[in-house]
């Protein structure tokens, strides 16, 4: 069976207060258990240090490559919608490990927003496809 693999670059622009409760909030997540220290370990180190600090709200940004993008993304989605606050946007250069084909797209969620987009000429559909994730539609609970 394949699987998809690559580097998913990770951006939240968030108050300090809401950024320090990341952690809770991803261990109460469902998908990407065998992930999380990993993930963890990478945000522990991005939040001492953020990009930029504007109007109150830090840019967190974390680079990683995962030899499993699946259950990453299935975290995140889930940290996204447990934390609307973060507003997410997740960049992603990923491969299928039969094609070894790799498509760069981003994908992200406004804090205001139920949806997930991709404000590329890709779209969430594909993102779907090529992740093998479900994103979350207006509606859903």
């Amino acid at each position: 069976m394949s699987y998809v693999y690559g580097n998913l670059r990770i951006y939240t622009t968030a108050k300090p207060e809401e950024l320090e409760q990341v952690e809770a909030a991803l261990q109460s997540c469902d998908h990407g258990e065998d992930f999380k220290d990993w993930f963890l370990e990478d945000w522990k180190r991005a939040v001492k240090s953020p990009q930029k600090a504007t109007g109150g709200r830090q840019t967190v940004k974390i680079d990683h490559f995962w030899d499993e993008a699946t259950p990453v993304v299935e975290m995140l989605v889930e940290l996204g919608q447990k934390m609307p606050e973060l507003g997410l946007k997740i960049v992603c250069k990923v491969a299928n490990s039969v094609s070894d084909s790799y498509v760069r797209f981003t994908v992200e969620k406004y804090p205001d927003e139920p949806d997930w987009w991709c404000p590329t000429w890709f779209d969430i559909g594909l993102a779907e496809g090529v992740l093998r994730v479900d994103f979350p539609k207006k509606g859903d609970k």
